[in-house]
């Protein structure tokens, strides 16, 4: 993670919203992912690199995984090949397309998905 934001950002433009995003010192970073950490804090021509939100803080985001319905939005986005990884979660419903479920639906064979709430 380069913590540039995209990925945030296109959750919160154009998803559910399941991403938080927070700042954090260079000490809290480092005491957290340790000193050679993720790849912000490596050496780029002789100096330091802290990618991150100025003021010697440093952009950090969490999916919340309560929140996160899978879109793979954004995987789609992320700059850095693999940072993101998408993996199935067994939510106990049965397995259907989209114009599956709608037309169960309108049977009244399956029960209607409601949206995560969000604060």
């Amino acid at each position: 993670c380069v913590h540039c934001g995209v990925c945030y950002i296109a959750c919160e433009d154009g998803a559910h919203q399941s991403i938080k995003h927070d700042t954090i010192g260079e000490d809290e970073y480092v005491a957290r992912f340790g000193p050679d950490g993720p790849p912000a804090l490596k050496v780029s021509g002789g100096y330091r690199v802290f990618a991150g939100a100025g003021e010697g803080k440093v952009n950090l985001f969490e999916v919340d995984q309560d929140k996160c319905v899978g879109c793979n939005l954004c995987s789609l986005v992320c700059p850095v090949e693999g940072c993101i990884e998408m993996v199935q979660q067994d939510t106990g419903l049965p397995e259907m397309t989209y114009p599956e479920y709608l037309a169960k639906l309108a049977k009244g064979e399956v029960a209607r998905i409601e949206p995560p709430e969000h604060s």
